[in-house]
């Protein structure tokens, strides 16, 4: 079985590169973007494009490797839903974003604190931005921020789930 597995990996990873996908993270406000984007795309047979933010799993269950079998029981093929979504709009109130989790979580428990913290060090992204801040003063997380922050871990839990053929990998088995 394994080995089974391990085979159907390598030859998706190998279909998957002959046409390269994209996981493009776009609010629903702003439709003319994606819709410019995929029309570019799709123009060109080039690119497969997919709505980036995929279905959220909790940090633990994600921290640990994947959906435990508990995590997957009762909602059937849903739970595998990682054809992606818009992204989060940080555009609201935290308990607008709060229910923006609880509907990207299919019925599980969680929360926002479960996926991004309260404060943040900005000259952490020095590595990356020139213009960062400069200091180690941790400052409050807007909703902006959270929303950015959780659209981009979603996408890449449904990369994850993309490169297994059959979904998150369980670690504990």
């Amino acid at each position: 079985r394994r080995q089974q597995l391990l085979s159907r990996t390598m030859g998706s990873l190998i279909d998957a590169g002959e046409i390269p996908t994209v996981r493009v993270i776009n609010l629903r406000r702003r439709l003319d973007r994606l819709l410019d984007f995929m029309g570019c795309a799709a123009h060109k047979e080039q690119l497969i494009v997919v709505k980036g933010p995929a279905k959220l799993r909790t940090r633990k269950s994600f921290l640990s490797g994947g959906v435990r079998k508990n995590d997957t029981e009762g909602c059937g093929d849903s739970c595998l839903d990682d054809d992606g979504d818009f992204a989060f709009d940080g555009r609201c109130s935290r308990e607008e974003l709060e229910t923006q989790v609880l509907e990207h979580l299919n019925g599980k428990k969680g929360t926002l604190a479960d996926f991004v913290k309260a404060k943040w060090r900005p000259s952490d992204l020095k590595a990356f931005d020139r213009d960062a801040r400069d200091g180690f003063e941790l400052v409050p997380t807007s909703m902006t921020e959270k929303a950015c922050s959780l659209s981009h871990i979603a996408s890449w839990m449904g990369v994850e789930s993309t490169l297994s053929p059959v979904g998150p990998i369980n670690r504990d088995e």
